[in-house]
């Protein structure tokens, strides 16, 4: 498998029609960061400038995947193959039996 990063531009003043997919359009991000498709999911402060990195076999399945969002006809999208993408992982404490 293979990792991207989606640089993806949304529209600076949307309309009632993009902001009722919105719910519809989170859904679909969390089912695929819990599937391992999805890495990471950033939205800039203005709300147009959206990254994500995301793991599949080639940009056409990547283009394929995006392409099922709910927002994806007001999403203007350029993919960014990747060497390699590091995260800081979310940690538990550990336990202390004392």
């Amino acid at each position: 498998m293979n990792q991207y990063l989606l640089e993806i531009l949304l529209p600076k003043f949307p309309g009632e029609d993009f902001f009722a997919l919105i719910p519809e359009q989170r859904k679909m991000v969390n089912d695929f960061m819990r599937d391992g498709i999805i890495s990471s999911y950033s939205l800039s402060l203005d709300r147009t400038h959206l990254w994500m990195t995301m793991v599949g076999l080639s940009e056409k399945s990547i283009l394929n995947v995006v392409n099922e969002f709910p927002l994806a006809k007001f999403m203007s999208i350029k993919i960014h193959p990747l060497t390699f993408h590091v995260g800081a992982g979310i940690s538990i404490p550990q336990v202390s039996l004392n």
